[in-house]
């Protein structure tokens, strides 16, 4: 007789179950009409396939909003929910001369680096365009923005500051993001770092698209 799933694994697979019983079966896209969908397409409710053995539903959608001197800038941020292990990574996909897709990896607590970031500190970095070290790699400037972010109708304010190092050969991003950011009360930011890597979009196969 096989062992009997605890309370906690019940509810984590009873989950799992109802993310997949919510996926509309008329959304699913013929094997032979997949080719034609690009991350671009993404819709709420969607579902992906991501290499060999993992598949996502995607659970929300964000954008993001930037002013520049040639008009205003957008770009996505899905959430992505494994179908397989219920995780959810945040993807942000971006159209410029070609599809770009960065995937969040890790969540770093500010406190974390030696010495302690802050602010003003990160601010005299950007502006020597100089580098930050965390757990063995460089991370070097490579860009900052500020942003409007829109999420299920509300709208928040960030500042992101942008790092690239290189981990096993490849490429990977740190951001530091200042949220609703405010030159005259720093105390009322809230303070967040992540890792990103960058992501083949063609490694995604879209097997489902929702009608939003």
């Amino acid at each position: 007789m096989k062992d009997q799933l605890n309370s906690t694994e019940y509810k984590h697979y009873n989950e799992l179950f109802d993310l997949i019983r919510s996926i509309e079966p008329h959304s699913v896209i013929s094997p032979g009409k997949r080719h034609t969908y690009e991350m671009t397409d993404i819709t709420n409710g969607s579902v992906l396939k991501y290499g060999e053995d993992e598949i996502f539903l995607v659970v929300n959608h964000a954008q993001y909003e930037e002013k520049t001197k040639k008009g205003l800038w957008t770009w996505d941020e899905f959430s992505f929910q494994s179908l397989i292990t219920g995780d959810i990574y945040f993807v942000e996909v971006e159209e410029d001369d070609f599809i770009e897709v960065h995937k969040t990896i890790e969540k770093i607590r500010f406190s974390d680096f030696e010495p302690a970031l802050r602010i003003p500190y990160v601010k005299g970095i950007v502006k020597d365009e100089g580098s930050i070290s965390h757990d063995g790699i460089e991370y070097v400037y490579d860009d900052d923005y500020r942003a409007t972010y829109k999420n299920n109708g509300e709208e928040s304010e960030v500042k992101c500051y942008e790092f690239r190092g290189v981990r096993d050969g490849k490429d990977i991003y740190l951001t530091i993001e200042n949220w609703s950011p405010d030159e005259k009360d720093p105390a009322g930011s809230h303070i967040e770092v992540t890792l990103s890597i960058p992501e083949d979009p063609t490694d995604y196969e879209m097997i489902a698209q929702a009608k939003n």
